[in-house]
């Protein structure tokens, strides 16, 4: 790995058999097929989950911490990460500004902390400063800045817990 911009698709030469991929801003995170997550590029607010804040890493080495039952799928976004373990559980990572981590506070974290409610969640997805994730029984949930109504509460406000979206249609 290195530090240079590429304008053609470039092979990530490293071994790993990856089933997903997700880019952030300026970090990336993919889930192998033994279900462990790695991320890397830049670690500002412990976004890699790697349980350091060492500021760069050019290439998949930078682990997300060992979650026992392993990582089913993962969401890189501006400055925080979120994903789901293989049995459904939800956590997020790095910069928790505007309650983006959905753990009831606004500190950051740089290891997976798990995401409040006893939710089984089927998939996350993350953004800028919000998260929305669909839980196993079909309901949505948001979280974090909402001040566009991005979160669909009918509020338009910030959310630090996960709210579910109450759909008109």
């Amino acid at each position: 790995g290195d530090n240079e911009s590429r304008i053609a698709p470039t092979l990530v030469r490293n071994g790993y058999v990856w089933q997903s991929i997700s880019t952030g801003r300026y970090h990336t995170c993919g889930i192998v097929a033994n279900n462990d997550a790695y991320c890397w590029g830049y670690n500002g607010n412990g976004r890699l989950g790697d349980g350091t804040y060492n500021s760069t890493v050019a290439e998949p080495r930078a682990r997300v911490v060992d979650i026992m039952d392993g990582w089913a799928s993962i969401s890189a976004a501006y400055s925080h990460t979120c994903a789901v373990t293989v049995i459904g559980e939800g956590y997020c990572w790095g910069s928790g500004g505007s309650g983006r981590l959905g753990n009831g506070t606004s500190g950051t974290r740089r290891r997976p902390t798990l995401i409040n409610g006893l939710h089984e969640w089927e998939t996350i997805s993350s953004r800028w400063y919000h998260n929305c994730g669909v839980t196993t029984d079909g309901a949505i949930y948001c979280w974090g800045s909402g001040g566009s109504g991005q979160l669909g509460d009918g509020q338009g406000s910030t959310n630090y817990l996960p709210v579910r979206v109450l759909a008109a249609w």
